[in-house]
């Protein structure tokens, strides 16, 4: 059963739920992701060209700052070139179905984290996200997961695209199973 809630706070349509459902991402969730790594490109370029820009100014008065401000920039360009490359329509996306738990935390710059928990999966997610679910519920999350090879940090969140609510869940149903893809 799709919920319009769920369906407006995840930003998908039946469309993309249905091709979801057969592990592969929708035109339009391509497109997406690739609007939202542009704007972190502009920013990771920018914030990079910056430090590499105060390296050269420094270097007359100390080498030291310079060669730190350079390899800064260096490394956070280079980090962001490495992810620029990933090939976001053969991301594959897996699916998992279990009863939901939401939770909010505070990280470590005191700001207020909305969690979505389902098996031993994390989601991080927006406040219009987070209130798109009902807590406790049984759900079907179709996701991807961002790997290391794929040029980013071994932590980054998988990230949610679709859901289905199944049903209201058993106070004892806690357990979450994954769904093999389908060819």
């Amino acid at each position: 059963m799709i919920e319009k809630r769920l369906q407006r706070a995840l930003r998908f349509r039946q469309k993309d739920l249905k091709i979801n459902q057969t592990g592969k991402l929708s035109p339009r969730q391509v497109s997406r992701i690739r609007r939202q790594r542009s704007n972190y490109s502009i920013a990771a370029y920018l914030f990079g060209g910056i430090f590499l820009l105060v390296a050269l100014l420094l270097w007359q008065r100390t080498q030291i700052g310079s060669i730190f401000f350079g390899i800064v920039g260096a490394m956070v360009i280079y980090g962001e070139f490495r992810l620029s490359r990933v090939r976001i329509e053969n991301l594959e996306v897996e699916h998992l179905t279990g009863q939901i738990k939401k939770v909010q935390t505070i990280d470590e710059a005191d700001e207020l984290e909305y969690i979505i928990q389902l098996g031993d999966l994390d989601f991080e997610t927006s406040y219009r996200e987070f209130r798109g679910f009902t807590d406790e519920q049984r759900y079907t999350v179709h996701f991807v997961r961002f790997a290391a090879e794929d040029g980013l940090p071994v932590d980054t969140p998988p990230m949610i695209l679709s859901a289905e609510l199944l049903s209201s869940a058993p106070a004892s149903q806690k357990n979450a199973t994954t769904h093999p893809q389908t060819a």
